[in-house]
């Protein structure tokens, strides 16, 4: 990955999905429907995956 990918990955992608996941996590709260906890699930499924070890030491190199 290149420095911009990077950056756009720890500055708009993670931030964006962990709304989205805080969203449907709520929402499922409040309506019991097992669409929005696997919308969440896979919003923090992504997360994880962007979120590797890999990739939180190339962001420290980039810093």
């Amino acid at each position: 990955m290149n420095v911009l990918q990077l950056v756009l990955i720890e500055r708009i992608v993670i931030p964006i999905l962990k709304s989205l996941a805080l969203a449907f996590e709520a929402h499922a709260k409040q309506t019991p429907d097992t669409t929005d906890d696997l919308v969440a699930g896979l919003c923090l499924a992504l997360i994880a995956a962007l979120e590797t070890p890999e990739t939180i030491s190339k962001l420290k190199e980039v810093k």
